[in-house]
Order: C-alpha cells, then sequence, then structure tokens
C-alpha cells in the first residue's frame, strides 16, 4: 500500500489544506507527520497534483485510515501464523 502523503519536495505544487478539526485546540499548529511545531507549509508534488491524491481530503485523516487498515491486515497475518 502507498503512502498517502506525498513526501517529495520537488516541484511543490499545491497547498496541503487540514480540515477544522485536525488543526483545532492542541493539535492546532502542529505537524500532522510528527506532531512537532509546524514551521512550513506542505505541498502536494505536481505528480500528486495531476494523480488528484490533493483532492483525496484531509491528510490527517487519510492517514490514519490507511494506518488502521495496515494494522487490521498485520493482526489477521499475526492471527494466522499462531494457527
Amino acid at each position: 500500500m502507498s503512502n498517502p502523503i506525498c513526501d517529495s519536495y520537488v516541484r511543490p505544487a499545491t497547498l496541503v489544506r487540514i480540515c477544522e478539526e485536525c488543526n483545532f485546540g492542541s493539535s492546532g499548529g502542529k505537524c500532522i507527520i510528527c506532531g512537532g511545531l509546524g514551521v512550513s507549509d506542505a505541498y502536494y508534488c505536481a505528480e500528486c497534483t495531476r494523480l488528484e491524491k490533493d483532492r483525496d481530503g484531509c491528510p490527517k485523516v487519510v492517514n490514519l485510515g490507511a494506518s488502521r487498515t495496515d494494522l487490521a491486515y498485520l493482526r489477521k497475518a499475526r492471527n494466522q501464523q499462531q494457527q
């Protein structure tokens, strides 16, 4: 499964938009990847913009969904190995 967030610093094209719920309260102004102080804006590269990954919704929500899906598959594989 590919990473839903663009981690390329080549040809930044589209500003990443964070939903209000993810950018409120104690999460406001923090990096959505590491939780550290947000020091710069995030951008999708030209390729991700062309593939319309910038329209998938809030990247934090997309990442959490992918992480939960990965965790479910890992648990299923671990349970099958134990049997």
